[in-house]
């Protein structure tokens, strides 16, 4: 695996407004009530293909956060954001994205939105993912 030492002067100050899976998770109920307020409007989808749709979402998702907190334990860095980091890693999933663990989260999120029926959800999802980047 490969790591990266942070620099000696860096200042590692992550400015996080709250963990990012309590975003995705509380983004995810607020839609589900707003949408559930508005009638529930349908993603279009009978509940199989929805069901079998989301449940592929979760089933890339998933896995990607897992081969990331591996990395980092791995790695003997944090994963939590707001705390500092000790290594970077570079390697594996790494090597393709900046943070597998918000891409699988966001798929999460994805798939949920799906096995749920909410257009909502997923109309919201380019808002939550900017309040994470933020």
């Amino acid at each position: 695996m490969e790591t990266e030492e942070p620099e000696e002067n860096s200042r590692d100050h992550p400015r996080i407004i709250a963990p990012p899976p309590l975003i995705f998770g509380g983004a995810l109920l607020l839609t589900l009530l707003v949408d559930w307020g508005l009638g529930d409007p349908s993603i279009g989808l009978g509940r199989d293909g929805r069901f079998i749709t989301g449940l592929l979402f979760i089933i890339v998702g998933f896995p990607l956060i897992a081969i990331a907190v591996i990395s980092f334990r791995n790695a003997r860095t944090n994963i939590e954001p707001w705390k500092p980091t000790t290594a970077l890693v570079t390697s594996g999933l790494f090597a393709y994205s900046r943070n597998p663990v918000y891409v699988g989260m966001a798929l999460g999120y994805i798939g949920l939105s799906f096995i749920a029926d909410s257009v909502v959800s997923l109309l919201a999802l380019p808002l939550v993912i900017a309040v994470i980047h933020c």
